[in-house]
């Protein structure tokens, strides 16, 4: 005698084992990217809504991914019907149903806490802005993110804060960067991570070469008050202590994503309604903050119901998008080395304060 039931659930028990053994491997392949892709995009929002907030004086907060967690299910109804005639004539009616359910969980840390703000707020160790320039980033966008002044050339201190009401003091330095990016391009100069014997603090040693041009290193060394040595100590100490030492200040992350922030272009409107700062020449003329970081990042912004077609990464604030455009890269590798630095100071801090799980399945 044929078993209708017995058929159906080895069919069932087939499709089921068969999906079993593709479900796991498969969900790995699709979804490890989709939450990869997932993470990156919300951290790179999360940086531009701080910076954003930054600009118009709003409170910043920092969110954590604490951990991602996927639960899977399988279920199945089995159907069977069927007839056997007096000429033995038969019809079998087999039916199953397999349902597939996820169910992922996301846990959230917001980074608070003396630990985390300390990191925050103290400068960036020369050891990072060494580690970063070996690695081939440009010494001009290093510098002008991360240096608050090298000796007396100063790179606008004054936008380490909130955006001041006049404007900073940049020029010379922004001459400096472009000369030592310049340098840099050709191999004419070095800058390596060093010990200073005096103090057993971390400094650099910035050194000529051979085949350097020598109008632009003769600017370098006007700019900076050198002489004509081979290579120059720069160290953060408050005074000289061995001969050719060049003095430096770093900034915070807390300080570069200020310095950043002044950049973020707002709608005219708010402006007009005293939502941000707007800064003077002195001759009492706007200051045009593109003068100081457009060489480094613009955050565009636009009054739209939806965001802009070009965006690479895009927030909605304050009732309008603020974006970074795609093919706007320099702007994108400027953000890309913000984010490093940011990892690189607090991503090994974890906050004591309270984590959210939420459960997005439903």
């Amino acid at each position: 005698m044929f078993s209708f039931k017995g058929i159906s659930l080895a069919i069932t028990a087939a499709l089921l084992t068969s999906c079993g053994s593709l479900i796991g491997p498969q969900n790995i392949r699709n979804e490890r990217q989709d939450f990869n892709v997932a993470l990156q995009q919300t951290n790179d929002e999360q940086m531009l809504l701080n910076l954003v907030r930054m600009k118009y004086r709003d409170t910043t907060m920092f969110l954590e991914v604490g951990a991602v967690a996927s639960q899977y299910s399988l279920t199945s109804n089995v159907t069977a019907s069927g007839s056997l005639k007096d000429n033995f004539s038969n019809s079998i009616g087999l039916g199953s149903k397999i349902e597939y359910q996820e169910k992922p969980t996301i846990s959230y840390t917001p980074l608070h806490g003396q630990s985390f703000i300390t990191r925050l707020i103290s400068q960036v160790p020369p050891e990072t802005v060494g580690l970063l320039y070996k690695s081939g980033w440009s010494v001009e966008r290093l510098f002008l993110l991360c240096m608050e002044r090298i000796d007396n050339v100063k790179n606008a201190p004054s936008a380490s804060g909130p955006t001041p009401k006049y404007e900073p003091d940049f020029a010379k330095f922004k001459k400096l960067s472009d000369l030592l990016r310049d340098l840099q391009v050709e191999g004419g100069i070095q800058l390596d991570v060093v010990k200073i014997p005096t103090t057993e603090t971390i400094g650099f040693t910035l050194r000529f070469n051979k085949n350097v041009d020598k109008a632009k290193s003769d600017e370098v060394r006007n700019l900076l008050g050198l002489g004509n040595a081979d290579y120059y100590v720069l160290s953060q100490i408050d005074a000289p202590k061995i001969d050719n030492e060049i003095i430096f200040e770093t900034r915070s992350v807390r300080e570069m994503l200020f310095y950043l922030s002044h950049g973020v272009e707002v709608p005219q409107s708010h402006i007009d309604k005293g939502l941000v700062t707007v800064t003077k020449k002195k001759d009492g003329a706007n200051f045009d903050w593109k003068e100081l970081t457009g060489d480094l990042m613009q955050v565009k912004s636009a009054k739209c119901p939806v965001c802009p077609a070009n965006a690479y990464v895009s927030i909605k604030y304050r009732d309008t998008w603020f974006y970074i455009e795609d093919n706007d890269l320099n702007s994108k590798s400027t953000f890309s080395l913000l984010v490093q630095i940011y990892n690189l100071q607090s991503g090994d801090t974890k906050s004591s304060g309270p984590v959210m799980t939420l459960n997005v399945g439903g």
